[in-house]
């Protein structure tokens, strides 16, 4: 992870839109330790501002941020993954985090930008890294949920649990309808049986349905579409109903595991958040 500016300590150039880099927060299987990485640039001995990282680097122009992320754990690191290994943790604001669990004999190689590498358990980590905005992230990876999300398709008697997530005191100010229970009905009903563009799915972690997402391609929707000028992506909103889950990774990962057409159509997501949560 780099501070953002035109172009990478190597001369290359950085990515002018958001997102413009990618940390991957590796921990290594059994002990839960995370990787982090010392650079070169100012001597073994320093220990300032980005001295220590997660592997971490910046998005190129016109390249994918998952490209981007995969690219730079290769090259600081030396540890080869694929899209489906890495965990999604925060997919919002000017750097994304994805999280990496590997094997306890993984064994990183180092590139010329780094000197030496350490496993710490999440305090000590957090505590040797910095600026705030890096242990921030590191914070972040220790404390997502371990348990993969899946989702099924809303039903009617799915409703009255979603209009309890709406009025949750973290969540209702998003949901200024105030919806009760019939008009609930009205709104989704439609939506569940395949009559409406909108389709809703209800979140489910370790078994227990913990909030809901709903996506849409924005052309269905021409108010919508005018507003952001891109009729081929898809909108997606997502509401984590349990106040115990905020925090922890599970928007990201809700977003990253959406049950979304495959379409070549869908070119951007464009990300309403129901909550303030991750």
């Amino acid at each position: 992870m780099t501070a953002v500016s035109g172009q990478t300590w190597d001369g290359l150039p950085v990515a002018p839109d958001e997102p413009h880099g990618a940390a991957i927060h590796v921990r290594r299987a059994g002990t839960g330790e995370h990787l982090i990485l010392h650079r070169a640039h100012h001597g073994p001995d320093y220990a300032g501002d980005w001295a220590w990282t997660p592997p971490s680097g910046a998005r190129q122009p016109g390249e994918p941020v998952l490209a981007a992320a995969l690219r730079e754990l290769a090259e600081e690191s030396g540890l080869a993954a694929g899209p489906a290994d890495l965990r999604a943790l925060d997919l919002g604001g000017s750097w994304v985090h994805f999280g990496l669990d590997v094997l306890a004999t993984a064994q990183p190689r180092l590139d010329a930008e780094h000197d030496r590498f350490e496993w710490l358990p999440a305090a000590a980590a957090i505590a040797r890294c910095q600026p705030a905005v890096v242990a921030t992230g590191v914070r972040l990876a220790s404390s997502v949920l371990a348990a993969p999300a899946g989702f099924r398709p809303l039903a009617i008697a799915d409703l009255p649990a979603l209009v309890g997530w709406q009025h949750a005191p973290h969540a209702a100010r998003w949901f200024p309808e105030r919806l009760d229970l019939a008009a609930a009905r009205r709104k989704y009903a439609p939506r569940i049986v395949g009559a409406s563009p909108t389709r809703v799915h209800v979140a489910v972690v370790a078994s227990r349905d913990v909030g809901f997402l709903q996506h849409y391609r924005v052309g269905d929707y021409p108010d919508y579409a005018a507003a952001t000028g891109l009729p081929d992506a898809v909108g997606i909103d997502y509401a984590i109903g349990d106040p115990g889950l905020v925090g922890r990774g599970l928007g990201a990962q809700l977003i990253w595991s959406r049950p979304l057409p495959r379409a070549e159509s869908v070119i951007k997501l464009s990300i309403g958040l129901f909550s303030n949560s991750y």
